[in-house]
């Protein structure tokens, strides 16, 4: 089952390149969602992304999604659509989590059953924007009002 992971402030921007692990906001409460959701599990990430935190998160198994056959790097599987598609074939019952950049959200929505989408309400500036992001197909779940009052934590499902 492939879930998508993301945080977006209220202008949709979810990254900035030149940060120090891509994002422009800083929020341990975040932080530590991210890591609770995504640890002992497959993540999948886009080269862009993987290229911003610069190595393999500990305790998850990292998978990144390029087009380019040539490229190598230590502690990770790189990995092709075709390959994301029989990845997600072969563990049905287990959550894979999509964890970025833009273009691999939007080449995965359709695959997609959970968002797990950290919305925060505040202005940030960046250069990564997921503009055409909706939750067309998807119903709220859970809402959860974060301890910092910046974040809303939300759950969507695929609508059967």
């Amino acid at each position: 089952m492939l879930s998508i992971i993301l945080a977006m402030d209220s202008n949709k921007l979810v990254g900035k390149k030149e940060s120090k692990n891509g994002l422009p906001w800083h929020y341990k409460e975040d932080l530590q969602f991210y890591k609770k959701m995504t640890v002992n599990k497959k993540n999948i990430m886009g080269r862009e992304t993987y290229d911003s935190i610069g190595f393999p998160l500990p305790n998850r198994e990292t998978y990144v999604l390029t087009r380019n056959n040539k490229l190598n790097y230590d502690g990770v599987t790189m990995v092709n659509f075709e390959d994301v598609l029989k990845l997600n074939e072969k563990n049905k019952e287990e959550e894979i989590m999509v964890t970025g950049g833009v273009q691999v959200f939007e080449l995965l929505k359709e695959y997609v059953d959970v968002i797990y989408l950290t919305l925060i309400q505040k202005e940030y500036e960046g250069d990564v924007y997921y503009d055409s992001f909706n939750i067309e197909g998807f119903k709220l779940k859970e809402e959860k009002k974060g301890e910092d009052k910046d974040l809303l934590f939300q759950t969507w499902v695929r609508e059967k």
